[in-house]
């Protein structure tokens, strides 16, 4: 019974209990604007609004972030600016390239080079 009214009482606890916990991004590479992962009630929010680029909808609309922008410390909303086609850099087509590469010494810098990076521009900014 206390669950349950906690539960009710609290939003934010309850997406943080079903959240997703894994982002497939091979899977949504080139169609991250209709993850599920970016979903206003399935996931962590949608794209952001110009000009400040916050996110407009999900659990953490209004959040206030302290870390970032890169490795700066400063209160700032959550920003976005999905790209689809930046995010078909994160398709298993370039990850299974990094992982027929011989060693660690040459994979870690491929998919440091298009898989990430793609993940990253295909957000424009931040997941949470």
């Amino acid at each position: 019974m206390a669950h349950s009214r906690m539960m009710d009482s609290t939003p934010k606890l309850k997406y943080l209990l079903t959240a997703p916990r894994y982002w497939d991004e091979p899977r949504d590479a080139g169609k991250f604007s209709k993850s599920e992962l970016l979903d206003p009630d399935t996931g962590f929010g949608g794209d952001g609004v110009p000009p400040s680029n916050c996110i407009k909808d999900g659990p953490f609309v209004n959040y206030t972030n302290g870390i970032g922008p890169g490795h700066l410390i400063s209160d700032h909303c959550i920003d976005r600016q999905v790209n689809d086609l930046a995010s078909q850099f994160a398709s298993q087509t370039f990850v299974d390239q990094c992982y027929q590469l011989q060693n660690y010494t040459t994979a870690w810098p491929c998919m440091e080079a298009l898989p990430h990076v793609g993940g990253h521009a295909g957000v424009g900014a931040e997941v949470i």
